[in-house]
């Protein structure tokens, strides 16, 4: 089984999964094909979270489980650039979550150094130049932790360049795979759908405005 942890975005214009969740259970549908097994969508939340349960049912997930929070509910803020601190605060869940049986919502505070898109620029919309730069030098996650470990004698620069090396070429491989595969044809545009139907087996809108009409 894959489990997709997701969450419920709601507002005046956005409701259900995000882009990001969306693409999530789609990689998790592709890697259960390839390995023929079932897709759980999880979620944590109250009721009104099951609209994007649904939205994962209808995306292809097998099953979809949502774990009630209660108004109580524990809660912990990571510094996500930190990696062990996201260590402790997950041990710390893990273990509330074995003993005691209850879910914790963890917020990972992070830095995005790169923008979503060409509308979401890196710095200038919502952070300065100058405090990306900052976080970029103090804050990557990668850095720090080579930092402490090669101070520790856990690590060599050699070693860091050989690993370097080798997650680049796989990033590259993954890459070139993907440039190269073939674009996908209009009959996928139907893969994963909770229900094989189209617009024909619909009430055309003039109908449906007709039928409300005559009531």
């Amino acid at each position: 089984m894959i489990a997709a942890c997701i969450k419920w975005i709601g507002g005046r214009s956005v409701t259900g999964l995000s882009a990001a969740d969306e693409c999530a259970i789609e990689m998790a549908l592709r890697h259960g094909e390839a390995t023929r097994s079932s897709v759980i969508a999880v979620t944590v939340g109250s009721a009104v979270a099951d609209r994007c349960l649904r939205d994962a049912l209808a995306c292809g997930a097998a099953t979809a489980i949502r774990v009630d929070a209660p108004d109580n509910m524990d809660s912990a803020s990571v510094d996500a650039q930190d990696v062990f601190a996201v260590r402790k605060g997950f041990a710390e869940a893990i273990e509330r979550a074995r003993h005691f049986k209850r879910p914790t919502l963890m917020e990972m505070r992070t830095t995005r150094f790169m923008g979503h898109s060409m509308s979401d620029a890196a710095s200038g919309t919502y952070r300065s130049k100058e405090e990306l730069e900052s976080d970029m030098h103090t804050r990557d996650p990668i850095a720090r932790l080579r930092k402490i470990m090669t101070s520790a004698k856990q690590l060599t620069d050699d070693e860091f360049t050989a690993l370097d090396t080798e997650i680049k070429a796989e990033v590259q491989d993954a890459w070139d795979f993907a440039d190269a595969a073939p674009e996908p044809s209009p009959e996928e545009l139907f893969t994963h759908l909770l229900a094989d139907t189209t617009s024909d087996d619909l009430p055309s809108a003039a109908a449906r405005a007709t039928a409300g009409a005559a009531r």
